[in-house]
């Protein structure tokens, strides 16, 4: 049995770059990932980490991805 400690830890808050949710560096990232196919990065304007499942440009282009190859 693991036994979970419940003493506070102290938070440290870093600023960087991205959506507020995922820095940008890490939203890249698959980009620098070995595999036999294309990984394919795309960026969509006003949409942040929480609206990527919702936003129906997004939607619309995994359906083509998913749906085309």
């Amino acid at each position: 049995m693991t036994q979970v400690s419940r003493e506070k830890v102290p938070v440290t808050t870093i600023q960087e770059d991205g959506d507020g949710s995922v820095p940008y560096k890490s939203a890249i990232g698959c980009g620098k990932f070995s595999q036999n196919k294309p990984i394919v990065e795309k960026s969509f304007d006003k949409v942040n980490h929480n609206g990527l499942l919702t936003d129906s440009d997004v939607i619309t282009y995994v359906d083509k991805i998913v749906f085309t190859y």
